[in-house]
Formats: C-alpha cells, structure tokens, sequence
C-alpha cells in the first residue's frame, strides 16, 4: 500500500499556522489597527461630542439676584424668585425657612449660588424663605425677679417688655405677673415669637407719685436732669440706626400720658440716638442706688443712672 502523497492531494487538510506565523500575518495586523483607530476614535467621539452635549460645554448663564435686601428696601417674594429664575433656564427650589420679624412674610432671604453667579444651564439654586407665621418660644419665669432682668431675659428669647402696670409690693422694681394680651402667663407657655409681654411690676412701700414728664426730643443730659429732680432713675439704651439727632432721647417707658403718674424711684427706660461713644453723655450722678438693682445684672449696652 502506497503512502498518500498530502502535496498532490487536493482534499488533504491544510497544515495550521504556529502562533508566530499568525501574529506576523497581514490578517493578524489589520485587525489590530482597526482595534487602534476604532479605540481612538471611540475616545475622540466621546470627549468632544457625546461629553459637551451632556454637559453643555462652553454653555453657562447668569444667576438672577433674587435676595431680598432690607438696605435698600428690596423685598423679593419667592413667586418671584421662581419666576425669575425659571426665565434665567435655573431650576429653583426652597429647601429651609426661617423667620426675621423685620421682614415680610415669604420673601427671599439667602439663596444658593448666590446672585450673579456663572453656573450651567438647568442648576438647581436653592432659596431660604422668610416663614408667613412666627414660630412659638416659651416665656421665660420672670416672676419675682428685678425688671432689668426681666428685660434682658425676655429679649434673649426673642420676646419684649409691653406694658408696665406699677402697684403697691413689698419691693420696688419687682415683676410680680407676667400678662400676654391681657391674661396672666402660664409658666413656661407658649407665645409668638416677638411678642410683648406685659408686667406688673412692684413700686414699693412708701413712694410718692409724680407726674411723668415728656423726654422725646431732649438731649439725654436735660432728660436725666429733669428725671433726677422728680426722684425718678433713668436707664439708657441706645439705637445706632436712629436717624434723630445723636444724643437726643428718641424712646421712653413708660411713656408720658400712658398713665397719670409713676412713684418716684421708678426707672424710666430711655432710647438714645447713636453709639455710647458718640451720645451726648449725662451728668455724673451719686447717691444711693436701689439696692435690689445694683445687685442684679444689668443688660448689655444699658447704663442706669440715679440721683
């Protein structure tokens, strides 16, 4: 039997290819080229086409100031706000509120970025919003504690000294009930924030009553003076806002013509126009002091003066 000749036979199988062979081969470096250029072009597409369109590359917008400014009696509501925004190609969105009791209800108070900024189209700005309603906070116990303290820990609480009845008590200056609309306070109960709480406060024994005389307008020296010659004390406090005169007496309580007359030794609380450095300052003044007061802590930026 003769061997079969593999060369002369068409139906013989070819012999494979080593791996060397096919790695040199055209077949083998035409594909990978074409991995190459489809790679680099896959890259190119990507970084200059598909990456800009989603991003809005080279595309940006203003951001609208929509903050409210109090300075220059601003008051941007936040319908508003939307309004200008959306117009601008911004999606805004109010994520917090707080309340300013100065400001009206739903303006917009901070916003996030803030006006005037250069940000995509479509950004999200967020909006803080003055709330429509004050928030409720416990009144503090003033009860049986001096009407300077009192003061002072009402204000910290965002809350303030209304009407002040004085009657007949053992010692002067004590708060002895603490009023909200004409009903007496409950401890610890809840009203809106910057709200007046009114006190009846103790007078003393003995006093005698004077009239109280009319301090707006005079120069805190006169009005001291004239406090001190009716044997009344004069706390000060002072507004450096107030457009009035520096020095001159802008606010008193109580007030003259709230009631017919005051017991001496009463304080009188006086509003001053401008700083404590740059106020016209009273006469220095000596004598004794009520000795309840002079023990208690005195708020800040409050000087009281006595005969």
């Amino acid at each position: 039997m003769s061997a079969t000749n593999y060369e002369s036979d068409p139906y013989a199988p070819e012999p494979r290819a080593t791996l060397r062979q096919y790695l040199v081969s055209t077949e083998f470096l035409l594909t990978l080229g074409s991995l190459f250029f489809g790679g680099v072009l896959l890259v190119l597409l990507l970084f200059y086409v598909i990456l800009p369109w989603m991003t809005n590359h080279n595309k940006t917008v203003d951001v609208p100031d929509v903050t409210s400014d109090p300075l220059k009696k601003r008051y941007v509501k936040v319908d508003e706000a939307f309004a200008d925004l959306e117009r601008a190609g911004l999606h805004p969105v109010v994520n917090d509120s707080q309340y300013y009791r100065d400001l009206p209800p739903l303006c917009v108070i901070r916003q996030e970025p803030i006006g005037l900024s250069i940000v995509k189209p479509g950004r999200t700005v967020y909006l803080v919003v003055n709330k429509r309603t004050p928030p409720a906070v416990k009144v503090p116990d003033v009860v049986d504690i001096n009407l300077d303290q009192a003061r002072s820990l009402l204000e910290n609480w965002k809350l303030k000294v209304g009407r002040l009845t004085y009657t007949q008590g053992e010692y002067p200056n004590l708060v002895l009930k603490a009023l909200y609309r004409g009903r007496e306070l409950e401890k610890f109960e809840e009203v809106p924030e910057g709200s007046a709480i009114d006190l009846v406060v103790s007078r003393g024994h003995g006093p005698t009553r004077v009239e109280l005389p009319n301090l707006l307008g005079l120069e805190l020296q006169q009005a001291v003076s004239r406090l001190n010659l009716l044997g009344l004390r004069a706390s000060v406090s002072y507004d450096e806002a107030s457009r009035k005169p520096v020095g001159t007496v802008v606010n008193q309580s109580p007030r003259a013509g709230s009631q017919d007359s005051v017991f001496q030794n009463v304080v009188v609380y006086l509003t001053v126009a401008g700083s404590p450095d740059a106020a016209i300052e009273g006469p220095s003044t000596s004598g004794t002091a009520d000795s309840s007061a002079a023990k208690t802590k005195k708020p800040a930026n409050t000087r009281e003066r006595n005969d």
